[in-house]
C-alpha cells in the first residue's frame, strides 16, 4: 500500500485512507470514536474538564472493548497516576456529567463497566462546578 495511510486502532480492524484523498470526516485522529459517540476533540476541549477528569476519560476510552471499559480502580490509578480515592471522585463527576455510564460487574467480572455516552446526553458545561461541589472528595 504505497499510497495509503494505515490507521491502527488496537483491538479493532485497521482503517486505510488514501494519502491524497481528503480525510475521512469520521476519523478525528487514529483512535477517536466520533461515529459512535458524536464527540469531537473540540467538544471535550471546550467542556471544561479538569486535567485528571480528562486523563481518566481518555483512559476509559483507550481501554474500551466494544466501547465498554472494564478496568478496575487499581489499574486506573496505576496507569493514570491518580490515587484510587481521586479516581472514585473523578468517576462520579464523569458519571454525573453524563459523559460515561457506570454499570455493576457483569457475569464473570469483578469490576464495574464504564461506557462512553453520546454527546447529546452530556449535561450543560455550566453545571460542572455544581456537580463537583455536590460530590465529596
Amino acid at each position: 500500500m504505497n499510497n495509503a495511510q494505515i490507521i491502527n486502532i488496537p483491538g479493532r480492524r485497521k482503517l486505510t485512507q488514501k494519502r491524497d484523498s481528503k480525510p475521512d470526516k469520521n476519523i478525528q485522529g487514529p483512535y477517536w470514536p466520533t461515529t459512535l459517540t458524536g464527540w469531537s476533540l473540540g467538544d471535550l476541549d471546550d467542556f471544561g474538564l479538569t486535567p485528571p477528569e480528562f486523563r481518566l476519560l481518555i483512559h476509559i476510552f483507550r481501554r474500551a472493548e466494544s466501547w465498554a471499559c472494564y478496568s478496575g480502580l487499581k489499574d486506573m490509578a496505576r496507569v493514570t497516576g491518580i490515587s484510587q480515592r481521586m479516581i472514585r471522585y473523578h468517576l462520579r463527576v464523569l458519571v454525573e456529567a453524563r459523559l460515561i455510564s457506570k454499570s455493576p460487574p457483569g457475569k464473570g467480572r469483578k469490576t464495574n463497566t464504564y461506557r462512553l455516552r453520546p454527546r447529546q446526553d452530556w449535561v450543560d458545561k455550566s453545571q460542572l462546578p455544581v456537580i463537583r461541589a455536590s460530590i465529596s472528595k
